[in-house]
């Protein structure tokens, strides 16, 4: 009982998300005519043999040779955690922005490069709603768990780090905004971010207000099932009540961007991140990613789980709220489908499998 108790063992939903990129070239804000359904038009996240994408800032010669074997024209956006590259793409000579199933031809093509190691799309992802309990007599999945007994076992540990990924925290709010002991804002693009500007030290929750709908803060609700103050007489109490959280704010408008999100959890399971503060004093020991997308996990996606592995950080993510469709049962989407990942479906006061949880082997 000593480990970190966690939102997605309460079946919170799961999903990731994709940013937009603030590209000479792009000419179109796709974020403002729409967001992508699956994934970022026009862009993509390479890993080439040998090649640290740093160097490419300075020497681009290897993405022009890249270009002139593929017909793909790449043009780095910038270097991204774990040795991969943010990159724009376009067809030889083409202007205009590909669309999404465009896009994905592009990778095809550059995936049969001998240059290229690992290619990887710019998933769109969205985040997953979870119920808004008033209070813990209506709190039933704790009953489930059977959390009041845990809690006479224990409550938590002030040293533990619970890392989530997902629209920030509510600084400000009474019941779970003082649980926050540090975080960062990845969100790079300014025009989905809600608060006016790109990556900083802010992780405060701005919401996911899109096109006059309301927020729903969802990473300030996924916090306090985590985390919530207990024994204060408000609102709701959360699971562990002791433990430091550390956001990673990468949801904005509707969504965020893989690259951000990804970046996110490398950072708080103790990875660099450039033009980000090294997370030393505050690595966690489990990643909460209550977001996702249908598909298979990709290379990229794995990387970070398998980085997170390695030191050692539990990656626990929602297996999607797909359910069943036309009488199929959806399988579990990505990242909850990568090797190593944790994935959990939802479940109702029965423990039977909820109606809109994707649900599979994994």
């Amino acid at each position: 009982m000593k480990n970190a108790m966690v939102a997605p063992l309460l079946a919170l939903g799961f999903t990731l998300g994709l940013t937009p990129v603030a590209s000479a070239n792009a000419g179109v804000d796709f974020f403002r005519q729409g967001v992508p359904k699956d994934r970022v038009p026009g862009v993509a996240i390479v890993k080439l043999r040998g090649i640290d994408p740093h160097h490419l800032v300075v020497d681009d010669k290897p993405l022009h040779a890249l270009a002139a074997r593929t017909g793909v024209d790449v043009a780095l956006i910038r270097p991204v955690a774990l040795g991969w590259a943010f990159v724009e793409i376009r067809a030889h000579g083409q202007k205009q922005i590909p669309n999404e199933a465009e896009t994905l031809t592009l990778i095809g093509r550059l995936a049969t490069d001998g240059a290229v190691e690992a290619v990887s799309p710019d998933k769109w992802l969205r985040a997953l709603r979870v119920p808004n309990d008033p209070g813990l007599p209506q709190m039933w999945h704790f009953d489930v768990i059977h959390a009041e007994q845990a809690w006479d076992i224990t409550v938590g540990d002030s040293s533990q780090r619970i890392g989530i990924v997902d629209t920030g925290l509510l600084r400000s709010h009474e019941d779970v905004g003082s649980r926050g002991v540090a975080g960062f804002d990845f969100i790079s693009s300014p025009g989905t971010a809600n608060d006016g500007n790109g990556r900083d030290a802010d992780f405060n929750d701005a919401g996911d207000a899109c096109q006059g709908q309301p927020s729903s803060f969802h990473g300030t609700h996924v916090a306090g099932t985590i985390g919530a103050t207990a024994n204060n007489g408000t609102g709701v109490v959360g699971l562990n009540w002791n433990a430091g959280l550390v956001i990673a704010r990468a949801l904005g408008e509707r969504g965020g961007d893989l690259v951000d999100i990804a970046e996110g959890a490398v950072w708080l399971a103790g990875g660099h991140v450039d033009n980000v503060p090294d997370n030393t004093a505050n690595k966690v020991s489990v990643i909460n990613l209550s977001l996702g997308s249908d598909g298979q996990c990709s290379s990229f996606e794995q990387q970070a789980v398998d980085f997170a592995n390695q030191q050692n950080v539990m990656f626990v993510a929602a297996a999607g709220n797909s359910g069943f469709q036309l009488g199929q049962q959806n399988s579990v989407g990505s990242p909850a489908n990568c090797n190593g990942a944790i994935a959990v479906g939802a479940h109702g006061p029965q423990r039977e499998l909820a109606g809109y949880s994707s649900f599979g082997p994994e």
